[in-house]
C-alpha cells in the first residue's frame, strides 16, 4: 500500500496528445432498448447492433454469451452474458477535431459496437474549461467516463468517481495483463482505484515529442548548418528570414509562441529553458539526481540567462510579438501558412498545423527537431525514462447506470487483440504481415499520408488508445508483431522527401538519433516531479504556494522576454523578489519532501 500524505490528492500529468476543436459536455448513459437510433452521428444503429447479436461478431467475439469458433469471449472471460445495446457517455478534457462531428464513429468503433452491445457517445472540453467542469460537478452531471487533466482533483474531491478495484478484481483480467507491475500505482492511500492510466505502458522512445524545432526550407538553403547550440539555432532562422522577408506574400516570422489557455506557456516557453539547460521536465522544479533536493527551477540563474537570449530575439524581431497575445488557433494559422521557421513547441500541439503543410503540397515548411542547448556540452534531457506512474486516466462515475457493463468495456478495449484492432484496424483490409513486421497496407499507407485526418474519421484508428488503458511501442502481440503503429519502420516510411533529405544530411536515419539517450541520462526514482506538482490539492499549503509562483512566473516571464532589453535584470530581480515573497525556499522544501517520497516506493528506502 502507499504511504499516506496529506497534500497530495492523486498524481495528474500536465502533457497532452490532441488539439483543440469544438464540442459540447456530456450526459448520463441510457441503456438502449428495442431499435432506438443512438445520439451520434453513426452509420450503425441500435437495431443493426442487436440483428448483429446472434453469434459472434467479425472479429471473432461472441455477442451472445455463447464463445464464439475462436473461443474469445467478451471480457475477457469473465463471464459476461449481457450483450443488449447500451449507450455510455463520455467526456474528455482534450479534443480531437477529426471526430468532434463524427463522434468516434469509424470502423473500429462500429466494429467495437457490434462486439459489445456499446455505443460511445463522446464530447470533449472547449473554452474555459476549468468553468465548465465546475458547473458540472455542482449538478452532478456526470457522463459515464471521464478524463480530465488539470480538473481531476475536482473530481476526486466531489467524489465523482466510484471505486474500480472491485470491479477490476472481477472484471478486469486484460486490464491487470496491460498495466503489469505498475497497476499497483493505481491505488490512492485508501486502497481505491479511481481511474486507470492515461499513459502508454511500456512506451520504448521512438521520434522526439519536443525540441527546438527548424524548418526544413531553412536547412535545405544553408547546406544542413550544425544546429546544437541556441546561437546556431537562431543564426540559421535569422539568416533565412533575412533572405526571405515573405513566404507565398505574407510576413515572414522567426519564431513565434502560444502561451495561453493556461497551461500553454508551459511547453513553449517554461519548458525549453530546462531542456535548453540539461533539465529533464519535472514540470516547474528541478531534481539534484543525487540529493533529490527539489527547487523551484526558475530561481536558478541557468534559466535566467536562456530569458535573456529570449529577449534578445524578441528585442531584434526575430521572435513574433504576438507570441503572448494571440489566441492558440492563430497560432496554429500561422504555422500552417508555412510563414514560421522556428518553434519551440511539442509535435502533438503543432501536429494538426504541420500536416495541412504536408497535404497542402508545403512539405518543406514543416519541421525538424534538434536537440538544442546553451552549449554542446549539455545533454539534452528528454529521453529520460522515468517510471511508469498511473498519472491520470479514465474514471467511471457515479452516474453511471451500469459500472459492470462499464468496466467489461474497458476490459475489452485493454484485451490484446483488440488493441491491436483499435490502433492497426484489419487485416488484409488496413495492414498485413510483410517481413515478419506489421505493416500497413499501400493503400492505407497513401491514406495516412495524404490525408491523415479523413482517414481517421473513416478508420478510428488509434482514437481508443490515449487517454484510454493502451499499450505502448515497446509491447509485440502473441505473434511477436508490434501492438502500436509506432515502429521504426512506420517512422522512417512515413518520412517526407524533404525530412528523409534533411536526416541523410545529417546521417542519421530518424530524428531521435541526434538526441542524447536514455543511457546518456540518469534514471530518476521518483518518476517526474510534474506528477506531483499537477496533483497538489489547491486548498493545500504547497498547493496555493506553487499556485501563487506559477502565476508570477507566467507573468514575469513574459514581461521580462518583452522588455526593452536595458529593463530585463530590473525586471527579473522584481520577480525573484516576488518569489521569496510567496515562499518559493519554502516550496522547494515541501516538493523535496514528497520527491524523496515517491522515489522511495521503487527503491524500498
Amino acid at each position: 500500500m502507499r504511504k499516506k500524505s496529506v497534500i497530495v490528492k492523486r498524481i495528474i500529468p500536465l502533457a497532452l496528445v490532441s488539439l483543440l476543436a469544438m464540442g459540447t459536455l456530456g450526459g448520463c448513459a441510457n441503456q438502449a432498448s428495442n431499435t432506438g437510433d443512438s445520439t451520434g452521428s453513426t452509420e450503425t444503429t441500435q437495431e443493426e447492433v442487436v440483428d448483429n447479436s446472434a453469434g459472434v461478431s467479425t472479429y471473432g467475439y461472441n455477442l451472445s454469451g455463447v464463445a464464439g469458433p475462436t473461443g474469445l469471449e467478451f471480457g475477457g472471460g469473465t463471464g459476461q452474458t449481457d450483450f443488449t445495446p447500451i449507450d455510455f457517455t463520455a467526456y474528455e478534457e482534450d479534443i480531437r477535431q477529426a471526430v468532434v462531428e463524427t463522434n468516434f464513429q469509424g470502423e473500429v468503433m462500429r466494429q467495437i459496437t457490434a462486439d459489445t452491445g456499446v455505443n460511445l457517445q463522446t464530447n470533449f472540453g472547449v473554452g474555459d474549461v476549468s468553468e465548465q467542469i465546475t458547473l458540472m460537478i455542482a449538478d452532478r452531471n456526470y457522463p459515464d467516463f471521464v478524463f480530465s487533466r488539470s480538473n481531476l482533483s475536482k473530481f476526486l474531491e466531489a467524489e465523482a468517481f466510484i471505486d474500480l478495484a472491485p470491479l477490476i478484481e472481477e472484471y478486469g483480467p486484460n486490464i491487470k495483463k496491460l498495466y503489469g507491475t505498475s497497476f499497483d500505482t493505481h491505488y490512492d492511500e485508501e486502497g481505491h482505484i479511481h481511474y486507470l492510466g492515461q499513459d502508454f505502458v511500456n512506451n520504448l522512445p521512438l521520434d522526439p515529442e519536443v525540441g527546438f524545432e527548424v524548418q526544413l526550407a531553412v536547412l535545405e538553403e544553408q547546406g544542413y548548418p550544425e544546429i546544437k547550440t541556441l546561437d546556431q539555432y537562431a543564426e540559421a532562422i535569422r539568416t533565412y528570414k533575412a533572405a526571405h522577408p515573405e513566404i507565398d506574400g505574407q510576413p515572414t516570422i522567426g519564431i513565434t509562441l502560444t502561451t495561453g489557455e493556461g497551461w500553454r506557456w508551459f511547453i513553449t516557453l517554461g519548458n525549453p529553458a530546462g531542456f535548453a539547460n540539461g533539465a529533464p521536465d519535472d514540470g516547474q522544479y528541478y531534481v539534484d539526481p543525487e540529493t533529490m533536493e527539489t527547487i523551484f527551477r526558475f530561481t536558478m540563474p541557468e534559466h535566467k540567462e536562456y530569458f535573456r537570449w529570449m529577449n534578445g530575439l524578441y528585442n531584434e524581431g526575430l521572435l513574433d510579438p504576438d507570441s503572448f497575445t494571440q489566441t492558440h488557433d492563430e497560432y496554429l494559422q500561422k504555422i500552417a501558412s508555412g510563414r514560421v521557421l522556428g518553434l519551440m513547441d511539442a509535435n502533438w500541439s503543432i501536429e494538426e498545423a504541420t500536416s495541412v503543410l504536408t497535404t497542402e503540397g508545403k512539405p518543406e515548411r514543416a519541421y525538424g527537431f534538434f536537440p538544442v542547448t546553451v552549449d554542446e556540452s549539455v545533454l539534452f534531457p528528454i529521453y529520460r525514462q522515468p517510471v511508469y506512474m498511473a498519472s491520470n486516466g479514465i474514471g467511471i462515475t457515479d452516474n453511471c447506470d451500469d459500472p459492470i457493463r462499464a468496466i467489461q468495456f474497458l476490459d475489452y478495449l485493454a484485451r490484446e487483440e483488440i488493441q491491436v484492432m483499435t490502433n492497426w484496424g484489419f487485416e488484409g483490409v488496413n495492414w498485413e504481415v510483410r517481413d515478419g513486421e506489421r505493416k500497413w497496407t499501400a493503400e492505407e499507407f497513401e491514406k495516412r499520408t495524404t490525408d491523415p485526418d479523413g482517414r481517421t474519421v473513416e478508420t478510428g484508428h488509434g482514437l481508443l488508445s490515449y487517454p484510454w488503458p493502451c499499450y505502448g511501442s515497446g509491447v509485440n502481440d502473441a505473434d511477436g508483431l508490434a501492438i502500436m503503429p509506432f515502429t521504426e519502420d512506420e517512422i522512417m516510411e512515413g518520412y517526407t522527401e524533404p525530412a528523409k533529405a534533411a536526416l541523410d544530411a545529417y546521417g542519421v536515419g530518424m530524428w531521435r538519433d541526434l538526441y542524447p539517450q536514455a543511457e546518456d541520462l540518469y534514471f530518476p526514482p521518483w518518476g517526474a516531479a510534474w506528477y506531483i506538482q499537477d496533483a497538489l490539492a489547491p486548498d493545500s499549503e504547497i498547493g496555493q504556494i506553487q499556485a501563487r509562483c506559477n502565476d508570477l512566473t507566467a507573468e514575469y516571464l513574459m514581461r521580462a522576454v518583452a522588455a526593452p532589453e536595458d529593463e530585463f535584470d530590473a525586471i527579473w530581480d522584481e520577480y525573484q523578489q516576488k518569489l521569496q515573497e510567496n515562499e518559493v525556499d519554502k516550496l522547494g522544501e515541501m516538493m523535496t519532501e514528497l520527491v524523496k517520497e515517491r522515489a522511495s516506493w521503487y527503491t524500498g528506502e
